[in-house]
């Protein structure tokens, strides 16, 4: 079954007159927000917009493919997206513009976006998912409990100090956490911002705390908002929303299946799954669901807090520097939390304590093996 890299080859050449935007084009714009324009792609206090020809032209002047592939983020492959729409009849004369990398440790927050000017005259505006920093996947769990995230409000600002320089269309997306940025800052833009957003999508991005759902902001442009996830979604099923998702098939297993490059694509949309959300998918979201009915706000925050702070004790800012092989990181992990305070320790203990309970003896693998007999010696 063919996926995006196929896609690009055999619909390249048709032009948005002939075959108008839709939800392919959406994910291969999304995912090109995974690429470092930095020093190429004028950022938001710079006013112009740089031809997609001449900034994959410039990004492989800095970058051999070599390097790209020696890179450990699961999406590498998108600057090969990139060099496969520069020269197309269908992405040619896009414009790229108000590219921005933020990492802000301090609250927690990893935030990057991009916005493209189509052919269409219309802008697609892609909020990137979350990057290898420990940051990013600790704004991540703070999107479990916080009312908003550093992440969050910046794609708000974005949305409403950037968009207002022009009067075209808009669409707004993103990946993984990307997507849930694009949802939010939809909602809670202005509102002369928000009238102008034709679509929002969401690709296999996670959901919301109840307090978000219940706003008149959110109900607004629930029906604006095109939810994807692949047919094993992990962090798609995260949390609620009240969006009607459309499973896909993917080509890869289990987590894997989040990565785009894994969608599978049936012409000029998505290849629909024949089965719906997997069994184990099911049994994951109503997992972390107990859990979260059993762990308030207060605590998971606490919990937030420990972890990460632990697991950069040692130096770590990427999470592929504490990852490897699965009894390595469980190394990892336990050392960190060893040189913890008790008070801190129990914290963190409770709260796994509760996962493993809630989970009904589901998850068997070494990692909670390992917590259940941490918990037995504290």
């Amino acid at each position: 079954m063919p996926n995006l890299e196929d896609y690009l080859d055999f619909r390249s050449d048709i032009s948005f007159d002939i075959d108008p935007f839709n939800e392919v084009d959406n994910l291969i714009f999304s995912y090109l927000s995974y690429v470092d324009y930095s020093g190429i792609v004028p950022g938001p206090d710079r006013s112009g917009h740089i031809p997609i020809e001449q900034v994959e032209r410039v990004f492989f002047q800095k970058h051999t493919p070599e390097e790209i592939m020696s890179m450990t983020t699961a999406t590498k492959k998108a600057p090969f997206i990139l060099h496969k729409m520069a020269y197309s009849n269908r992405y040619g004369g896009t414009k790229i513009g108000y590219y921005t990398n933020e990492l802000v440790p301090e609250n927690s927050t990893q935030f990057s976006a991009v916005s493209f000017f189509l052919p269409d005259n219309t802008v697609y505006v892609g909020f990137r998912g979350t990057d290898d920093s420990l940051v990013g996947w600790q704004e991540d769990f703070n999107i479990c409990f916080a009312s908003k995230t550093g992440g969050q409000e910046k794609a708000v600002q974005y949305l409403n100090t950037l968009m207002c320089k022009n009067n075209l269309k808009i669409r707004v997306g993103g990946h993984s956490k990307g997507g849930n940025f694009a949802v939010y800052s939809s909602a809670f833009c202005k509102k002369e911002i928000q009238d102008r957003i034709i679509e929002i999508y969401s690709n296999d991005g996670p959901g919301f705390i109840d307090e978000i759902i219940a706003t008149n902001e959110y109900k607004s442009i629930v029906p604006r908002v095109k939810s994807i996830i692949p047919e094993q979604s992990i962090i798609g099923m995260m949390m609620d929303n009240e969006f009607e998702n459309i499973v896909i098939k993917g080509d890869a297993a289990g987590l894997e299946q989040h990565n785009p490059i894994h969608w599978q694509v049936k012409g000029n949309r998505f290849a629909l799954s024949d089965t719906g959300i997997r069994d184990k998918s099911i049994m994951i979201d109503k997992i972390l669901k107990k859990w979260a009915l059993d762990v308030d706000y207060e605590t998971r925050n606490a919990f937030g807090e420990i972890l990460f702070s632990a697991l950069s004790s040692g130096g770590a800012t990427k999470l592929s520097e504490i990852t490897g092989s699965k009894m390595k990181s469980i190394a990892i992990i336990k050392k960190s939390i060893d040189k913890l305070d008790k008070e801190d320790q129990a914290v963190f203990y409770d709260v796994m304590k509760k996962l493993i309970v809630v989970s009904g003896g589901s998850f068997k693998d070494s990692i909670l093996d390992w917590f259940n007999n941490s918990i037995n010696k504290n």
